[in-house]
């Protein structure tokens, strides 16, 4: 009893210590009073669209705080699945169960759209990706599917690379690589052309999160028991893993910090932490803002040195980085 009370007491010290000036945001503002269901924060940090009930969208400008652009539920598909920004070609997509919408912003006029459907006839839409030149849409589904639609010769491939809901895609274009994380516990990586798998690594329990560094090379994998791991993206080498005395714990979100060996993950609610990948250590952790007990991360990006987060009240936060990572 005695070891788990000092225990206790030490993980409470370390806590306190990293409530310093370092975990105050240096800037702060609420987007929407009602409920955010959905949100996604473009890769520049300068577009925020917020999904709330009906389904409403609202696509607002972070340095004005404007309005750009706002869709009724008459516009959009019946359940929003998921989100995507595509900057260079100033678009947003919208997916629905079986639609992706394609918006340009901010102006507001609907560009196109793309019929999808998965292997099952009553899979949905779970995820959407978009390479880097806006050439190629990649579209999980909940039965484990993926179709790759062509832009610009029209074609769609579908492969079938997972048994389960897929919850993260990654295109790597310039290798011909996409890779899939899925609730079957698998991290797949393959031809986008062929289907053909590179190498696959498969987790005793389904995955919740899995993120791809800015440089292509390190892909963060966790599952949603108690393994979390930072894998090679050439070959799917495990590289190291993440340790900490917490018997079971998961990950809803994660970012490589570029450049750095650093990796940021959020759990399912409103706690951050920042981990040296090298030596698998956590080395802090702070809240986001929180106004209930349902408060929850919905996206985080880095821009230069700021960590943007977005939570489920349509609050974003700044963080500065150097000043969080300045003595770790």
């Amino acid at each position: 009893m005695f070891r788990w009370l000092l225990l206790s007491l030490i993980v409470l010290l370390l806590v306190g210590c990293s409530d310093s000036e370092s975990t105050n945001p240096s800037a702060k503002y609420q987007y929407s009073d009602a409920l955010v269901l959905r949100g996604q924060l473009s890769h520049d940090g300068k577009q925020l669209a917020l999904v709330i009930e009906g389904p409403n969208l609202a696509l607002w400008d972070t340095t004005s705080k404007q309005v750009l652009m706002s869709l009724s539920e008459t516009q959009l598909p019946e359940q929003i699945r998921a989100l995507v920004f595509h900057k260079p070609t100033k678009q947003l997509l919208v997916a629905g169960d079986d639609l992706v919408q394609f918006w340009n912003t901010p102006n507001g006029t609907l560009q196109g759209t793309l019929s999808v459907s998965g292997v099952d006839e009553l899979a949905r839409v779970s995820q959407l990706a978009v390479s880097d030149n806006g050439s190629l849409v990649a579209i999980g589904f909940t039965d484990g599917s993926v179709s790759i639609a062509n832009r610009n010769t029209e074609k769609m491939n579908q492969f079938m690379p997972h048994s389960s809901n897929v919850i993260a895609i990654h295109i790597i274009e310039d290798r011909l690589m996409i890779v899939t994380g899925s609730h079957d516990g698998v991290v797949n990586a393959w031809n986008l052309q062929t289907g053909q798998s590179y190498y696959q690594q498969e987790y005793t329990s389904r995955l919740s999160s899995v993120s791809v560094s800015d440089e292509r090379d390190k892909i963060f994998v966790a599952d949603s028991l108690k393994t979390q791991q930072v894998l090679a993206v050439d070959d799917g080498q495990v590289l190291n893993e993440l340790e900490y005395i917490t018997r079971f714990k998961w990950f809803r979100q994660s970012l490589f910090i570029p450049k750095t060996s650093l990796l940021i993950t959020s759990t399912p609610k409103s706690e951050l932490s920042i981990w040296d990948t090298s030596s698998g250590k956590e080395k802090f952790s702070w809240q986001i803002d929180t106004h209930s007990l349902g408060t929850t991360l919905l996206d985080m990006v880095i821009v230069d040195d700021t960590l943007l987060t977005l939570n489920s009240e349509g609050v974003v936060e700044s963080w500065t980085l150097s000043k969080m990572i300045a003595d770790l």
